[in-house]
């Protein structure tokens, strides 16, 4: 077989490929623990073969890692950035680190406007929310209003007293209300219709009109 020194260096030679393949691979830290673990050769070209291996390693290393910076600063991200930074050579660390308080700054500015722009849309949902709803409230009303002047009193409880139960507890829902049910003789449900009107009601007018009926 070939003399122990002949192995030796083939074991070496072998694990500079495997480091150059780690490198190629952008696995720059197990190509480095690889080149460390690797033991000396045992020739002269073995040796300037590890000293061109560890220059080449450390300049691939700083141009993969700068690369990898700037493509997270181009992608805004910030966590992954910081997680890079110490990897980064010293003279380069100051710029990034720079760079990531810029990003850091913007992206804070960004959140806060996001969330000042949805506190005005769900203020603005919420006024056309209730917009809509005074609208479908009126518009209730008024059909309410009509069938009570033709003498509907039955249709008009029924109505007022759904729209009451599903959430509709406005001066005009109430006092409708005991209307219709003093007509219909129905006087504790008017009772406390009225009173339930005294509560919210508007009109001072209709108020006084409610407390002489009470």
């Amino acid at each position: 077989g070939l003399p122990a020194s002949a192995r030796a260096e083939a074991v070496v030679i072998a694990a500079f490929q495997e480091v150059r393949e780690l490198m190629e691979a952008g696995r720059y830290d197990e190509a480095r623990q690889k080149l460390e673990e690797t033991p000396q050769g045992t020739t002269a070209r073995s040796d300037e073969e590890r000293g061109a291996l560890e220059k080449e390693l450390d300049e691939g290393e700083v141009a993969y890692y700068t690369n990898r910076a700037d493509e997270l600063l181009a992608a805004r991200n910030a966590d992954g950035l910081r997680l890079l930074i110490p990897k980064l050579p010293e003279e380069a660390q100051l710029l990034y680190k720079d760079k990531l308080d810029d990003l850091d700054l913007e992206l804070a500015r960004e959140a806060e406007e996001q969330m000042l722009q949805e506190q005005a849309d769900r203020k603005l949902a919420a006024q056309r929310a209730r917009e809509r709803r005074a609208q479908l409230i009126r518009d209730a009303l008024e059909a309410v209003e009509r069938k009570f002047e033709n003498g509907d009193y039955e249709t008009s409880r029924t109505t007022l007293q759904a729209a009451v139960d599903a959430g509709n507890e406005s001066g005009p829902a109430f006092l409708y209300l005991g209307m219709a049910q003093e007509e219909l003789q129905d006087w504790n449900a008017a009772r406390e219709s009225y009173d339930r009107y005294l509560e919210v009601g508007a009109s001072s007018d209709a108020r006084e009109e409610v407390r002489k009926r009470l």
